[in-house]
């Protein structure tokens, strides 16, 4: 509140102008290109996806506000990138099984990517976003063989509260 930021869970360019400002946090300038803002038309490029793959938007765009905050540039630590914060191995798998051939590595094709496999995980969980969603979080084969973890469960439940709000 000191500062006059949103509460709205995100660390981004804002977040982290406050915090360097606070505490004198030196800030290596790629830092600061990674949480450049998002492109103001992410919420109609996830919803144009949703819409072409038949996926529920509101389902998408709050998957895409936990993974990303819709931040475009985003790299994660284990190297999961974009808007909904995939990792080169889901995107080579849904370039090679999905759908057959590359796709572009632009943030529609990132997005493109993302519906793709959520989409992939509705289908095998028959349309339970709960395990579709702990599936995205702690991977398909983990939700088959052991079931959701207890780590998964807040974020799935993180989700689908945003999902009402979207």
């Amino acid at each position: 509140r000191r500062v006059h930021l949103a509460a709205d869970a995100v660390v981004g360019p804002r977040t982290l102008a406050a915090i360097v400002h606070r505490d004198r946090v030196p800030v290596r300038e790629t830092v600061a290109r990674t949480l450049a803002p998002a492109a103001g038309d992410v919420p109609a490029k996830l919803d144009a996806w949703s819409a072409r793959l038949g996926v529920d938007a509101h389902l998408v765009r709050a998957l895409a506000w936990m993974e990303s905050g819709y931040q475009t540039r985003i790299v994660s630590a284990a190297g999961a990138r974009g808007v909904l914060q995939t990792l080169p191995t889901t995107r080579s798998y849904v370039e090679t099984v999905l759908v057959g051939h590359r796709l572009p590595g632009t943030v529609d094709g990132d997005i493109e990517v993302g519906v793709l496999y959520l989409k992939h995980l509705l289908n095998v969980f028959h349309g339970d976003e709960s395990l579709a969603l702990a599936g995205w979080y702690q991977g398909e084969r983990a939700v088959r063989e052991s079931g959701v973890y207890n780590v998964t469960k807040p974020f799935v439940a993180n989700v689908l509260a945003l999902r009402s709000r979207m």
